[in-house]
């Protein structure tokens, strides 16, 4: 996988994984190996949907209050998504 664009959505069209459930099982399989993180809103403390929502913030903000993130449910893979930071997403770190 190239390194130049870092971008989910290009990890992702590597992988040839789309916006689908098949692109959801595929990106939890080896070697992505995501899993099922859930999300956690600032706003209350509370964590949700451990078991069937994936949710990780990128390194490029979208607003002031915003950021790109990969979402990932069991039906479908969104790897451009723009979140609010207000709702917590995993951060996973990867060696080049």
């Amino acid at each position: 996988v190239s390194t130049g664009n870092k971008s989910f959505a290009t990890l992702m069209n590597a992988y040839s994984l789309g916006n689908n459930s098949s692109g959801s099982t595929g990106a939890r399989r080896y070697p992505l190996s995501y899993v099922f993180s859930g999300s956690y809103y600032w706003g209350n403390g509370n964590l949700y949907n451990q078991d069937s929502v994936g949710n990780w913030w990128s390194t490029t903000a979208s607003s002031a209050s915003g950021a790109y993130d990969l979402y990932m449910t069991s039906s479908n893979l969104f790897p451009q998504d723009n979140s609010n930071i207000a709702r917590g997403a995993t951060l996973r770190c990867v060696s080049l």
